[in-house]
């Protein structure tokens, strides 16, 4: 079984807001200074590439996923997901790795 990040080639986070636990996927870039920044002491930074809202997590764990989300990887619409240690896994995987 493939994972969600396997899946996507992104990475996965959860954070909370207005009580409400959401997963995006994202890819970061790293843009490195000038040369002019460099030659001050200036270091590069990572910016996000690509960010997608995946979905609301329930409180089964289960992913909630958005309708965008699904329009543009129909793959993710077959199964039920599970978020579980920053990454979409099956309902089988998420009860056996869940912790006691």
């Amino acid at each position: 079984m493939a994972t969600g990040q396997e899946i996507l080639h992104l990475k996965l986070m959860s954070y909370k807001n207005k009580g409400k636990t959401y997963v995006r996927a994202y890819r970061n870039k790293w843009i490195a200074p000038i040369p002019e920044e460099a030659a001050l002491g200036k270091k590069g930074r990572s910016v996000p590439a690509v960010q997608i809202q995946v979905g609301v997590i329930q409180s089964s764990g289960m992913v909630k996923m958005s309708s965008k989300f699904l329009s543009l990887h129909p793959e993710f619409a077959q199964q039920d997901w599970y978020y579980l240690n920053h990454d979409l896994v099956d309902e089988n995987t998420f009860f056996d790795q869940l912790p006691a």
